[in-house]
């Protein structure tokens, strides 16, 4: 889990081949890989319920008969290769969100000298216990704030769907480690039935997850890519650019 979070936090801030090389950045390049990885993760989960969906097929959970618990062991084994490429995309997409976090932020800082949260910051508040629960969400919404208003990002209301999105982000990360333990805890065919339905029922909050962490992504690229072409339409008809922070 350590390395995992340093290998994160490496990825997110060294300026990758995304084009991202300047303090100020077009962000819908980024956005659009980040959209990708979103998607990706998406179809992730979707794979990792078929799984679920057999396993529980195995165990009679639609009424047929039970394999037997040698059978049952085997096959479940089988699948553990298969769990590592989900893994790896859902490192992926932490990556590639958390990289967007940070070039936005850093963007919002060009317009507004009134964020409390740094870009570096808004990263490492994800893997602070507790405080993870509360900062991250405050700096992206100073992020999305900066434009709307860049004296007080931080009094910008967040508006109601971002207030959701920022509800089912946390309850993944509640609910991966509480379906992680029910997993490790049940050793045996049959009480390990209800804990893979539990599993799957974690779709219920993947799915409006995705599409909210979309819309954030879309909402904030437009609001900042907008802001860079009024600058440059200024700037290329011989106006001052617009003000930055």
């Amino acid at each position: 889990m350590t390395t995992t979070i340093v290998v994160t936090q490496y990825c997110v801030r060294v300026d990758m081949p995304w084009g991202i090389f300047s303090m100020l950045s077009d962000p819908r390049r980024l956005t659009r890989w980040t959209i990708a990885f979103v998607c990706l993760w998406f179809l992730g989960s979707l794979g990792q319920t078929g799984l679920y969906l057999w396993q529980i097929n195995l165990l009679g959970g639609f009424g047929g008969s039970a394999a037997m618990p040698a059978a049952v062991a085997r096959a479940v084994e089988a699948t553990d290769p298969v769990q590592m490429p989900f893994l790896l995309i859902d490192l992926l997409f932490h990556v590639a969100f958390l990289r967007w976090v940070y070039v936005t932020n850093r963007n919002a800082q060009q317009w507004s000298d009134s964020m409390s949260i740094n870009p570096g910051w808004n990263v490492d508040w994800f893997f602070v216990p507790v405080a993870s629960l509360w900062m991250p969400f405050r700096g992206i919404c100073e992020t999305r704030g900066a434009l709307i208003d860049p004296d007080a990002p931080g009094a910008v209301p967040a508006p109601t769907w971002l207030w959701i999105w920022w509800g089912l982000w946390i309850a993944m990360s509640a609910y991966g480690n509480v379906t992680g333990v029910i997993l490790n805890v049940t050793n045996t065919p049959s009480p390990s039935l209800p804990a893979i339905w539990t599993q799957i029922a974690g779709l219920g909050i993947d799915v409006p997850l995705a599409v909210l962490t979309c819309r954030l992504l879309s909402d904030v690229a437009t609001l900042q890519s907008r802001h860079i072409d009024l600058s440059a339409s200024h700037t290329r008809a011989g106006h001052e650019p617009l003000p930055q922070a």
